[in-house]
């Protein structure tokens, strides 16, 4: 007897999307066009949503006297752990159907169109929480359609967009959807662009050997201020340093293609925060500046990269700054020189 083969499961990252873009969604239903809309000096503010209060019993809220969240009016990484639970719970439902579906031989265009589908995968939603004082269809419905057929159909949007590489949280990507077999990648951060990263501690008061023995990293380069200055490959001598220096780097430790530019400046997060007080305290006492640098190297015309939030706040608390440089490493003589050049 032949196997039947298994349906895909939904990633966590897949589901994470769903469930943000869906928020958004419901956010959404909040706002009314003719009603809110803001003119004038007022037209750059955030909509004016109606509120949804809603109860909660996330430990963290509860303990900050807040027994209730709007949750219209609150940001997906914001919301208390047990609505975004509530979320994924049907971001997992949906991701699954359309899984099911696509791996069947159907097209994303294919299943937004079928109501029979659409209105199939809501029937089985839990979803009773969902009373929303105003429903707006999604563009290119036809109909105008209950709040868990709108949030099938933003499942089947934001898996389009995730196969199309946007990894975004909530936005629901407009439609009729491509079908993900001719979708064109234009841009995103490619698997061939290679790029590393490194933390530096610099200034004139600098000691390497203590930032080595509090980190227990092995520095790629570490000069004292006033050091003789010597090229490790021509041997010429530049002067003595002006300035102290500790870096540690990505290089030749986090994959250079495989890995994103997210993944090298989280490596170094992971390894540097544990020190985090110690190397803030170091760097006020000692006048000193930290910075992560970061090398992107494209193989295409049209790469780009991102870094979350939460990476830029961890950057931030550590009290570094974020800088970057890029080259366009597309094979010919002149930009093949300068990647080069940069990476030695």
């Amino acid at each position: 007897m032949e196997a039947i083969p298994a349906t895909p499961a939904a990633t966590a990252d897949l589901v994470e999307q769903i469930a943000a873009a869906q928020h958004s969604l419901v956010r959404s239903w909040f706002f009314d066009p003719q009603a809110d809309r803001l003119d004038g000096p007022e037209a750059a503010e955030p909509p004016r949503l109606a509120p949804w209060l809603q109860p909660t019993a996330d430990p963290g809220w509860l303990h900050r006297r807040r027994p209730l969240v709007d949750v219209a009016n609150t940001w997906w990484e914001d919301l208390p752990a047990d609505w975004r639970q509530r979320f994924r719970a049907l971001a997992s439902a949906t991701a699954d159907a359309v899984l099911g579906q696509t791996a069947e031989g159907r097209g994303a265009a294919e299943l937004d169109a079928d109501r029979v589908f659409v209105c199939a995968t809501a029937a089985t939603l839990d979803c009773d929480w969902l009373c929303v004082p105003r429903v707006h269809p999604l563009h290119g419905s036809t109909e105008v359609e209950g709040p868990a057929e709108t949030l099938v159909r933003a499942a089947v949007r934001t898996y389009v967009g995730w196969l199309a590489g946007q990894r975004g949280l909530g936005s629901v990507p407009a439609f009729p959807a491509p079908d993900p077999a001719t979708l064109i990648r234009m841009g995103g951060e490619s698997p061939a662009d290679r790029k590393h990263a490194s933390f530096r501690l610099m200034g004139r008061r600098l000691d390497p050997d203590r930032m080595s023995e509090l980190t227990g990293l092995r520095p790629r380069h570490a000069h004292r201020y006033g050091q003789l200055n010597v090229s490790r490959t021509t041997g010429v001598f530049h002067g003595p340093y002006r300035a102290g220096l500790w870096s540690v780097s990505t290089d030749g430790v986090v994959d250079e293609q495989l890995a994103t530019l997210e993944d090298h400046v989280v490596w170094l997060l992971d390894r540097l925060e544990p020190h985090g007080h110690e190397l803030r305290d170091m760097a006020l006492a000692d006048d000193l500046t930290a910075d992560f640098f970061c090398g992107y190297f494209q193989q295409s015309w049209n790469s780009s990269w991102r870094l979350e939030a939460r990476t830029l706040g961890r950057v931030a608390k550590l009290g570094a700054s974020l800088g970057y440089d890029s080259y366009v490493d597309c094979g010919t003589d002149s930009t093949d020189g300068l990647a080069s050049d940069a990476s030695e």
